[in-house]
């Protein structure tokens, strides 16, 4: 089973290829890098976004439950932000995470500078 799931905390976050083309990229990248979960990145803060992130739904499911069973994630007045960045830059094989530098899967069009019509 290949089901994805992406969370997406807002609006001003997209999907830059057609939905068929993103699954088969967002599935292949993982594979070929060993990866089960891929974050969207903040473009002006050149760093990780906690609140997008992509993967085969049993993936992101182990992922949360290991990101809740850590000891650093337990501790009190850690916001999402600073525990995947903490993920990220010092334990990011326990997790198998990365954040997409190129902007090539995701883009927050709000960190662009402008805001989408609808």
């Amino acid at each position: 089973d290949h089901s994805i799931f992406c969370f997406l905390d807002a609006h001003d976050t997209l999907v830059l290829r057609p939905l068929h083309d993103f699954e088969q990229s967002l599935l292949t990248y993982l594979r070929e890098h060993n990866l089960t979960v891929l974050f969207n990145s903040e473009i002006l803060q050149d760093g990780i976004n906690s609140g997008v992130y992509c993967g085969q739904t049993i993936d992101v499911f182990n992922f949360l439950d290991k990101l809740m069973n850590d000891t650093f994630v337990s501790m009190p007045n850690n916001p999402d932000q600073q525990l995947v960045r903490h993920m990220l830059h010092t334990r990011p094989r326990d997790f198998q995470i990365t954040y997409d530098k190129n902007h090539t899967l995701l883009a927050n069009n709000a960190a662009r500078g402008y805001e989408p019509s609808f």
